[in-house]
């Protein structure tokens, strides 16, 4: 069990080591005299960290869980929080997460000990050591000394955002990266696109069950260009190229096969027999299981223009399957083997949304086809 003790000296060993004898340094301590300090402490012992990762070169994240107070295990019933440095969530951005049940969480003493150790809480740079020394080295030696100020002490590291995840938060029952992907996306200093509704319909592929979609979704919504965005989410719909026909291949091998994932069916292809799907034709096959109505967003969505001639609404179904195709499929070469002979780049904001709605309508539609084969 953690000790608070040891985590008090750590904290202050951190912030004072420079000014400070361990001698001197085993004179200071937090100001414990007020209401519900115990309950915080509490928490301290039930806290349990369950992740902590870095995103987007310098966004540092961490997961922990409060397990219920006469309980001794951790289950879906725990509290569940995720917290940031180096990440700014501004109003707008917390709102919008409320909304989504997830509510920022003002930390107390307890949770704060836990942190700066376990996670290793910097301090912040843009105080002065100087102004650390004047103003906290001396405190113990006054007559009136009770203990430092949590919230003075917890100003002079870095600035953190800590959020409880709601039970009812559609990533609740999610890995701790996928929630702290989840919130990122909600905050303005990492979307820098013009997403609108596109975000949105990027956010529900979320409570997706499959660990193949999380990371290009995430990559999507935090793009600084179109292409990028338009590449992750294609790289969604690549990473499944081949489940239809593996799928096909594990029915015919009946009992044979009953103990292989289609997953593991599809690396071992891939592995042992170097077996790669023919892109093009992949993604014909994933656009004939979207139903009619999504198809026509296509056309809807002016990303192919109405076909001609088209006879039969099978014909029609057909002609939208293979002019969608031949354009997501030109779009992606263009911009992964800059062939410039292919289509002119998509010019406006508005044309790369319609194509980004229409992937995101298209990968959540194949993903809940297949989502028992992708856990």
């Amino acid at each position: 069990m953690a000790n608070a003790v040891e985590y008090s000296k750590h904290m202050f060993k951190k912030l004072l080591g420079d000014f400070q004898t361990d001698e001197d340094l085993e004179n200071v301590f937090l100001y414990n005299n007020y209401e519900g300090f115990g309950e915080d402490f509490k928490d301290f012992n039930n806290l349990r960290f369950l992740e902590k990762g870095v995103f987007l070169n310098n966004i540092i994240w961490f997961c922990f869980s409060i397990k219920p107070k006469k309980e001794d295990v951790f289950d879906n019933e725990s509290s569940v929080f995720v917290g940031f440095i180096n990440c700014k969530f501004a109003s707008k951005d917390i709102d919008s997460l409320e909304q989504a049940q997830i509510s920022e969480f003002d930390i107390h003493a307890g949770f704060f000990l836990r942190i700066v150790k376990d996670v290793d809480i910097k301090l912040n740079e843009n105080f002065p050591a100087t102004q650390i020394e004047q103003n906290l080295a001396f405190q113990h030696k006054d007559s009136f000394y009770k203990g430092h100020e949590f919230e003075e002490v917890k100003s002079y590291f870095e600035d953190m955002t800590v959020f409880e995840v709601g039970k009812d938060s559609v990533v609740m029952t999610s890995k701790p990266k996928v929630k702290a992907q989840y919130i990122i996306s909600y905050s303005s200093s990492c979307v820098r696109l013009p997403l609108g509704e596109v975000g949105d319909g990027m956010r529900e592929l979320f409570a997706e069950s499959s660990p193949l979609l999380f990371d290009n979704v995430f990559s999507a919504l935090t793009s600084t260009y179109w292409e990028h965005a338009f590449l992750e989410l294609y790289r969604a719909v690549e990473a499944i190229y081949q489940i239809p026909k593996v799928t096909s291949l594990k029915e015919s091998l009946g009992d044979r096969a009953k103990d292989l994932s289609v997953i593991d069916l599809a690396r071992a292809c891939y592995e042992k027999l170097g077996w790669r799907p023919f892109e093009k034709e992949s993604l014909k096959s994933l656009l004939r299981i979207i139903s009619v109505q999504e198809l026509e967003k296509l056309v809807d969505f002016g990303i192919i223009n109405q076909p001609e001639d088209f006879g039969t609404e099978d014909d029609r179904r057909n002609k939208i399957i293979e002019k969608g195709a031949e354009e997501i499929y030109k779009t992606r070469n263009k911009l992964v083997h800059r062939i410039y002979y292919y289509r002119e780049s998509i010019a406006t904001d508005a044309e790369w949304q319609n194509l980004l709605k229409f992937l995101v309508i298209f990968v959540s539609s194949i993903y809940s086809h297949y989502s028992k084969f992708l856990k």
